[in-house]
């Protein structure tokens, strides 16, 4: 073996050996990079997690029906109020809200609020087995760039206040 042979031979293993370290710590870095992506995914769903859990004892703490409806006019959200109030179940989320609660009047607001500039505030009476006053407020939702992404609904049951204002009109023209 000549003195070049030998030299090409040493520059071919100290080549190899310096790409065989180089891969290894890529590896290595590669391998950080991942523990560290996933335990900040793990923070993140954590948090996120945390937060939907909030949010979800928050609403479901309301004693005002909430509907949130998406661009298709279809259930997104709703709260334990809005479940009581029109006898459904959370299993009616995706469908219609003519699905839901039964209400023509109530499904014609949620269509008319989605496009309307301004929040709708509207009264309905229910009838049925209870019969009942609801006081509702729609408002449009929209994304960042303006365009419409559905509505909100808030019920508010109103039929005590009223029949406590029809209570006392009777009780004041009695007096007359």
């Amino acid at each position: 073996m000549t003195t070049l042979e030998l030299f090409l031979l040493v520059l071919a293993a100290g080549t190899s050996f310096y790409a065989w370290r180089l891969y290894r710590r890529s590896r290595q870095v590669s391998a950080r990079h991942f523990r560290e992506l996933t335990a900040q995914r793990e923070r993140l769903e954590a948090t996120l997690h945390a937060q939907t859990a909030q949010l979800e004892a928050t609403l479901d703490g309301m004693i005002e029906g909430l509907v949130v409806l998406d661009s298709q006019g279809r259930i997104a959200l709703a709260n334990r109020a809005a479940e009581v109030m029109f006898s459904f179940s959370r299993m009616m989320v995706g469908g219609t809200l003519l699905e839901a609660i039964r209400n023509h009047e109530v499904a014609a607001l949620a269509t008319r609020a989605a496009s309307a500039s301004a929040a709708i505030e509207h009264e309905v009476r229910s009838e049925g087995p209870k019969p009942r006053v609801l006081q509702i407020s729609a408002v449009a939702l929209h994304e960042a760039r303006g365009v419409a992404a559905g509505a909100v609904l808030v019920f508010h049951d109103v039929t005590q206040l009223r029949q406590l204002q029809v209570h006392l009109r009777g009780h004041v023209v009695g007096q007359r």
